[in-house]
């Protein structure tokens, strides 16, 4: 049961008269409990059925009460708390559902009906709070805030305290706001202590029906200051969790969707009642893009570089559980449609392999009694990616073969087939022949090993290439195949679509001294090498790619100028291995992360971009800066750096111009 203090503390409650009583009979029936607790009676507290029947202690009872004396919104906030009369006329049990049944029975025509319905509505939320019950509390509390029969009536009963109309009417007024204040309250509260509980459902619940059922935004702005700092440690939490996934790898664990979608949701329901709303929102959604970005680019390398594509798929189905813009939505969709391609592709030429390499297995041990051939054909059958259906049917044709061969072995009958080289007569020879060199029955030539039998010219495709040449070297090469088709890239990597074909360009180096072309061919100083390439869309500023799994924590910030773009590149001061690159468009400030260490700074810059294999085409420029950056950790700090690319007054950089190849 939630804590109400206008309820549990309420004097009319616990002394049980109802809250039309006047000041002075309820100081005179405090003062009453008083001297009755001395001698060990008390009052009995109102609907103790309902809140318990604890006792209240007379003496802080009477202070409370005094306390009012001054205090008339006070007074009258506990007044509209509790029924004006009390126990009221009919009542026969204290239960909630026995006071709805006596309210719609014998109230439904009175100027306190909407009140009782709050009331009762208010005590079902306090036992049992749910979404429900706060929406049927607020629905009732609008219409009794509406009521001017109620108003009217309940003024009479202020004025008859104080004589004064007009005062009694501010003062309903004021109590009614403080009510409402004290319910919107405890509402928001209850819905706080669901979200830590992590019912973050129950919690968004009980939110969108305080901000739908309640129209006064100041109140309402009162009301959810709480929730505010909570959407805002949340955002926080969620910034780092999405920090961590920046350098996402395989290895790394799949995050909870539902926060993700917890805080979105959040920040969509209070947005119009709280500013802050709005930007938590927007920071969850970048950092949403950012995770998602590295998420789906080890996607894309575990199909293209691994050919693991039920990883590859795991990883996309978990991002499309994300509340996701509707371009990432179509991306990944053509992603696992190109997945789904592939696997039906490599399906298909297992298939064909698998019905091969099975025909000339039962071939090997029906027609030649080559037992140990035909089963190292199905054994190396097995190791490919098969499908349940044929895994079943492969152990079961192993099984047969162990079985056959153990009876022809007992039998003696296990025999081996031989061709004449001299006329070609198939010869059968028992395996428990001795004696005489077996010779041909037709011609009778000396027999020599075994042999296949004739290719048969007319049949074609794997079949028929197991027979003309060595089973176990066709197999191998069939499976070569499927490999190969497995490895194929599925798709690129991360950066935009290229710009149309007819805006691709051609370029021809003749370079001074040997280079690397952008191609990836070694070129004598002495000759030239023409290229077509075409410009890619620019990757996002910012954009990371990651070659390490350390942690990054340390704050790197870059500013570049407005003439180029530039891809900036942090290399092991030690080792020379790359650590990451980030690209930043002109113009721009960029903060990223980066792991901890002693670091080159490269960088390539240009106007037009053709991906990370080619960068900026011939005009890239490249560049270094003539010291080290070193981001460490210091006591409890983490030293970081800032890097400027433009000329400052006072600057402390310096870079020379390095090729391609030490980039």
């Amino acid at each position: 049961m939630l804590y109400s203090r206008l309820i549990s503390d309420n004097p009319y409650r616990l002394l049980g008269i109802g809250s039309s009583a006047p000041y002075r009979e309820l100081l005179a029936k405090a003062l009453s409990a008083e001297k009755s607790a001395r001698v060990g009676l008390a009052p009995e507290p109102g609907l103790a059925d309902i809140f318990g029947a604890g006792r209240p202690d007379a003496g802080t009872l009477v202070s409370t009460v005094r306390s009012l004396a001054n205090n008339p919104v006070a007074l009258t906030t506990y007044r509209l708390a509790w029924m004006l009369e009390y126990p009221p006329a009919g009542l026969r049990e204290e239960s909630l559902p026995g006071l709805c049944r006596l309210v719609e029975e014998s109230f439904s025509e009175t100027p306190t009906y909407w009140h009782l319905c709050f009331l009762v509505g208010w005590w079902a939320f306090l036992q049992a709070p749910s979404p429900a019950t706060l929406d049927k509390t607020l629905s009732a509390l609008t219409e009794w805030y509406e009521d001017g029969a109620f108003d009217e009536h309940f003024t009479s009963v202020l004025a008859r305290d104080n004589g004064d109309l007009g005062s009694a009417r501010d003062v309903l007024y004021e109590a009614q706001n403080s009510l409402i204040d004290h319910i919107l309250q405890v509402g928001t509260t209850h819905a706080e202590d669901r979200w830590n509980a992590g019912d973050t459902a129950e919690s968004i619940a009980l939110l969108r029906v305080i901000c739908n059922s309640w129209p006064d935004p100041e109140q309402l702005h009162r009301a959810l200051k709480r929730v505010a700092d909570l959407g805002e440690r949340e955002r926080a939490r969620i910034d780092n969790l999405c920090r961590s996934f920046e350098g996402w790898t395989t290895a790394s664990p799949m995050y909870d969707v539902g926060e993700v979608r917890a805080i979105l949701e959040l920040a969509v329901v209070l947005g119009d009642y709280l500013p802050a709303a709005a930007l938590w929102r927007t920071a969850v959604e970048r950092r949403i893009d950012q995770v998602s970005t590295a998420m789906r680019g080890c996607a894309i390398d575990l199909a293209n570089d691994e050919s693991d594509y039920a990883a590859a798929r795991r990883i996309l189905e978990h991002l499309q559980e994300l509340p996701l813009t509707d371009d990432w939505e179509t991306r990944l969709a053509e992603d696992l449609g190109t997945l789904s391609g592939l696997e039906a592709e490599v399906a298909r030429q297992i298939d064909q392999v698998a019905t091969a390499a099975r025909s000339i297995a039962l071939e090997l041990a029906n027609d030649k009694s080559d037992y140990d051939a035909a089963r190292k054909v199905l054994e190396r059958l097995h190791e490919l990616p098969l499908n349940d259906d044929w895994n079943t049917i492969v152990a079961q044709d192993l099984q047969k073969l162990r079985e056959m061969d153990e009876s022809m072995r007992a039998s003696g009958s296990h025999e081996s087939i031989v061709r004449c080289k001299s006329c070609g007569q198939m010869n059968r020879i028992p395996a428990n022949h001795t004696g005489a060199v077996p010779c041909c029955g037709k011609c009778r030539e000396v027999l020599g090993a075994s042999v296949s039998p004739p290719a048969i010219a007319s049949e074609t495709g794997a079949i028929g290439l197991f027979k003309r040449y060595s089973p176990g070297l066709v197999l191998l090469a069939l499976i070569g195949v499927i490999m190969y088709v497995v490895s194929r890239p599925v798709y690129t990597h991360i950066p935009s679509p290229p710009v149309p074909a007819d805006q691709s360009v051609s370029f021809t180096y003749s370079p001074d001294s040997s280079f690397k072309s952008p191609t990836g061919i070694e070129v004598p100083a002495d000759q030239s090498v023409s290229f077509t390439y075409s410009p890619l869309a620019l990757p996002n500023s910012g954009s990371v790619q990651k070659f390490t799994r350390a942690d990054a924590i340390a704050p790197f910030e870059i500013t570049t100028p407005e003439d180029n773009h530039y891809l900036i590149k942090l290399v092991d001061a030690d080792k020379g291995s790359p650590i990451l690159t980030v690209f930043v468009l002109s113009g721009s400030m960029v903060k990223i992360d980066v792991p901890v260490g002693t670091y080159e700074v490269r960088y390539a810059c240009g106007k037009t971009w053709y991906g990370y294999e080619h960068l900026f085409g011939p005009d890239t420029s490249y560049s270094k800066a003539d010291t080290t950056f070193s981001f460490e950790i210091v006591g409890n700090q983490i030293r970081g750096h800032t890097l400027t690319l433009y000329k400052v007054e006072n600057g402390n950089l310096s870079t020379s111009t390095i090729s391609g190849t030490e980039f």
